[in-house]
C-alpha cells in the first residue's frame, strides 16, 4: 500500500513490495523493494552490524541462498534459494 509523507510544501509517494516467486525447478526468490531514496553509497548491508542486516544474512545462510542488494531508484533486496524438502522426524506422525 502506498504511504504518503508530507513535510511542509513537499510530498513524496513511497511504494514497497514483497513477493516470493518460483524462478526455476525447485528454486525460489524472495524480493523486497521500494522506490525510496535508496541507501547511502557507503553502506554495505553485507558487512553492517545492524540487526536487520544480520537477520538478512542469517536467513540467507539458513536457506543456503544468495543475497543480492541493488541500490538504484530505491532499494531491492533479493534472496534466491532452493526448496528444501523436510525429512520426516522419527517418532513423529506426519
Amino acid at each position: 500500500m502506498p504511504l504518503s509523507m508530507h513535510s511542509g510544501r513537499t510530498s513524496a509517494r513511497w511504494h514497497h513490495t514483497g513477493v516470493v516467486d518460483k524462478i526455476g525447478p525447485g528454486n525460489y526468490q524472495l524480493v523486497v523493494q521500494d522506490n525510496g531514496v535508496g541507501l547511502p553509497e557507503d553502506v554495505d548491508l553485507r558487512r553492517q552490524g545492524s540487526m536487520g542486516a544480520n537477520i538478512m544474512r542469517r536467513l540467507t545462510k539458513q536457506l543456503d541462498g544468495l543475497l543480492q542488494i541493488e541500490n538504484s531508484g530505491g532499494v531491492r533486496i533479493s534472496i534466491s534459494f532452493p526448496l528444501i524438502k523436510h525429512q520426516p522426524h522419527y517418532g513423529h506422525d506426519n
